[in-house]
């Protein structure tokens, strides 16, 4: 008489399981979270479509204006918004475009 061995989800399984299921998570990119390289390129990006139509004097002034802006802006993204609406951010050509990617997720 031949045994087959039953594959049950005892500790040991259930631990690969596990390990697959979130290295899977991981290489989807899904939950990815922005980091500060990438949230610094979405800053300058937005900060440029907000003052494209001023001369580069005025921007100069507005960038040296805007520290404690820049420095919010980092905290509330890097670690705390995902890739992908970063990425909305930086592909996107207008400020309203900018305004559908908040309202993505």
């Amino acid at each position: 008489m031949i045994r087959r061995k039953t594959v049950g989800l005892n500790s040991r399984n259930s631990k690969y399981l596990a390990v697959l299921v979130i290295g899977l998570v991981g290489l989807s990119g899904c939950n990815r979270m922005a980091d500060e390289e990438l949230c610094e390129r979405a800053y300058q990006h937005i900060f440029e479509l907000k003052n494209s139509d001023q001369p580069e004097s005025v921007k100069k002034v507005k960038a040296d204006q805007s520290t404690d802006t820049h420095l919010e802006f980092l905290k509330a993204c890097v670690g705390k918004e995902s890739e992908e609406r970063i990425q909305c951010f930086l592909s996107s050509t207008t400020t309203h475009a900018i305004s559908e990617c908040k309202n993505a997720e």
